[in-house]
């Protein structure tokens, strides 16, 4: 069994985790009841545990497969970590990454994929962001991703745990996809929980990194100040050192911090004796403006969602929806 958030003191907290996983699966099933349908076929991504599983990166790889076929998808989510959700990180991320898409943010993504219909916004398909736990709304087809390193039979729920709801709650999923590595044995497990195999696998790929403007740059023996407010932060740290770069510091940030003018000049002090900012694309969407006149170069990786395997049968499933 795997560490929790709480780390050693995560055995310490399983009586907790003993009263938080019935709760949240009878919450659950409760909205699920009540779900409301849209009138556009709805394709949630999720996962069943807290941190990144390249869900996001998973949605825009969905999305373009979408547009590819001819459709005119929408994106909704629930806008976490801002007081206004369209000025979530997130949200803007999408908004940067796909600017042609429609990007809906509030905790009623049914309603304001309601509210979108009636101000004339174009769109004919929905894929949720971390929406396998939205069950308010219905959806068409529910893609889970199950984080290789984190499998569900290894861990419990929070507070203890990882997972959101108890592991058995993958058996709603009418598809999950493996991120990242996972081996035989926990791909068995896995599978043992959702009554299916894994449909496809996915991997994040570096692809070097960039100024804001997209020219890339070399960060071999650069020293460089890491950004890193997400969810692994010592992913981004282990593909900067492999890319050559050298950690000069990286001050500990949580997933989606909104970053103080206080915390902002303590990176901008520790910026003045490296070569470079290096932030992940949700920070700089986050910061925005805040940015200018930082007083070295400000970095950006570049990281790619690859399918390693499945892409035929995942491909035909996602549009499969939409026939």
């Amino acid at each position: 069994m795997t560490h929790g958030p709480a780390g050693p003191w995560s055995a310490l907290l399983h009586p907790f985790s003993w009263v938080y996983g019935p709760l949240s699966a009878r919450q659950i099933s409760r909205k699920q009841q009540r779900a409301v349908r849209v009138n556009v076929p709805v394709i949630s991504v999720g996962n069943l545990a807290v941190g990144g599983t390249g869900k996001s990166p998973f949605v825009r790889l969905l999305v373009g497969w979408l547009q590819e076929a001819g459709h005119q998808p929408a994106i909704a989510m629930r806008g976490y970590g801002a007081a206004n959700p369209n000025e979530a990180d997130e949200v803007r991320e999408h908004r940067l990454a796909c600017p042609d898409v429609p990007v809906l943010a509030g905790p009623d993504r049914a309603f304001e994929i309601q509210k979108a219909q009636r101000e004339g916004v174009a769109f004919d398909c929905v894929v949720l962001d971390d929406g396998f736990q939205h069950t308010q709304l219905a959806r068409d087809l529910d893609v889970v991703l199950v984080d290789g390193t984190r499998p569900p039979a290894q861990t419990t729920t929070l507070p203890a745990g990882w997972l959101r709801e108890p592991a058995a709650g993958l058996q709603r999923a009418n598809a999950w996809v493996i991120s990242g590595p996972m081996g035989p044995e926990d791909q068995m497990a896995t599978a043992q929980l959702a009554g299916q195999s894994a449909l496809a696998e996915v991997r994040a790929v570096w692809q070097g990194v960039h100024t804001p403007q997209g020219d890339e740059v070399s960060v071999q023996g650069k020293r460089c100040v890491v950004m890193a407010g997400i969810a692994r932060p010592e992913r981004v740290r282990e593909a900067l050192v492999e890319a050559g770069g050298i950690v000069a510091a990286m001050p500990p940030l949580a997933d989606h911090d909104p970053i103080s003018s206080g915390r902002l000049d303590q990176f901008r002090v520790l910026s003045s004796e490296a070569d470079a900012l290096v932030l992940t694309a949700k920070d700089a969407a986050r910061l925005g403006d805040r940015l200018q006149g930082w007083p070295v170069p400000v970095w950006i990786p570049r990281v790619a969602l690859e399918v390693s395997s499945g892409e035929a049968a995942l491909r035909k499933r996602v549009l499969s929806v939409l026939q």
